[in-house]
């Protein structure tokens, strides 16, 4: 049979809402970068859309809804039986963890191919019982698990799950083009309020307990004691958010909240050094971005997101936390201009050569082909 006239193959994607995170925007990816030839897409939000649910139905790719409001919303999770039955796919990749839905997979659609991936952050977090609970009752009905990192992998086959050898890394990537150097928009200076005369040190992430932002003030401060040529760009929201405005305030910080931005990758033109102080991180997007962007990474090393330093350079993590270290490897990175001009270049390849998005998204389809046949 010509290639031509193959069937396509057909992939239904769950997920619980269409806003913007890790997961989320992988899927967008996906069906950004898919071989449309080959391979069919489907999304359901078992919830709610948002902003990535809207650009996935700008990619021509059909988006549904089970419109449940809770976990336990059982009439309204009663719509995926429709959605799955009338897509017909061949592969179910489901990316959250409802137990209604992973029940009715088990149940009414044992003899699909499904595969889960793990994006780590509820394993790896304090609140990982459900999670252990999830791969207990269902890890079995999928064919094969994908994770984002080494990491997480080996935390999956702490749980003894069936069949271990069906765990395989995929690392997430990223639009390496979206990302790439261009000239610094000035009018950000302005618009910011930002001193041209001062270095930009920034970082993008959720205000919560795991990016470890009051360490990132911490290291503010006493880089300030060392330096006053400095100022701190934060991008991101959530819960903690007033807290860290309230005490980067007290510390007198020049430390700016810019909240939620759809321009992260013009921002990133403007910072001189990522600084990342997460607690844990299954991986590490928001890094991929600042290398991809040619600016260097400071900040503690942690599993995970450690795995990218691993394949190649691109900046200095430590193992201590030691905020007056990290504030004095700042310092020291910025008076050796040669040095941070090879880190610049150095997380540039890294990210071309091993976190490119198309890559990524050839070598899950390969997974889906090996799946099928």
């Amino acid at each position: 049979m010509n290639m031509k006239d193959r069937p396509k193959i057909k992939i239904l994607h769950l997920l619980w809402t269409g806003h913007s995170g890790g997961m989320e925007k992988f899927v967008y990816d996906i069906t950004r970068f898919a071989d449309r030839s080959r391979f069919e897409h489907q999304v359901c939000f078992l919830a709610q859309g948002g902003w990535v649910a809207d650009q996935i139905q700008k990619n021509a790719t059909e988006v549904k809804y089970c419109l449940m409001k809770s976990g336990g919303s059982f009439f309204k999770s009663l719509n995926l039986f429709k959605i799955i039955n009338d897509f017909q796919p061949q592969i179910i990749m489901n990316h959250q963890r409802n137990l209604l839905s992973n029940l009715y997979l088990s149940f009414f659609f044992y003899n699909k191919v499904k595969i889960y991936y793990e994006h780590g952050g509820n394993l790896l977090s304090q609140g990982s019982k459900v999670t252990r609970l999830f791969y207990k009752l269902f890890s079995w009905q999928y064919r094969m698990i994908l994770t984002n990192s080494n990491l997480v992998k080996q935390k999956i086959q702490a749980l003894k799950i069936p069949d271990e050898d069906k765990v395989n890394v995929l690392y997430l990537g990223i639009d390496v083009d979206k990302y790439r150097k261009k000239e610094r928009n000035e009018g950000f200076y302005a618009k910011l309020g930002l001193d041209q005369k001062k270095k930009i040190i920034g970082a993008v992430g959720r205000m919560v307990e795991q990016k470890g932002w009051d360490d990132f003030l911490s290291v503010a401060n006493e880089i300030q004691l060392l330096d006053q040529n400095y100022q701190f760009l934060i991008i991101g929201d959530g819960p903690l958010r007033s807290e860290l405005e309230a005490k980067s305030k007290e510390m007198s910080l020049s430390v700016m909240f810019l909240g939620n931005r759809e321009d992260v990758q013009d921002l990133l033109q403007i910072f001189d050094l990522f600084m990342m102080t997460s607690k844990w991180e299954p991986f590490g997007l928001t890094v991929l971005e600042a290398l991809a962007a040619e600016v260097p990474v400071v900040g503690y090393y942690v599993d995970g997101m450690g795995e990218i330093f691993d394949h190649g350079g691109g900046g200095v993590l430590l193992k201590e936390r030691n905020p007056q270290k990290l504030a004095q490897t700042v310092i020291d990175i910025f008076a050796e201009e040669g040095r941070l001009r090879t880190f610049s270049q150095e997380g540039k390849k890294n990210v071309e050569c091993n976190f490119d998005i198309k890559t990524t998204i050839r070598n899950l389809e390969k997974y889906y082909l090996q799946l099928v046949q």
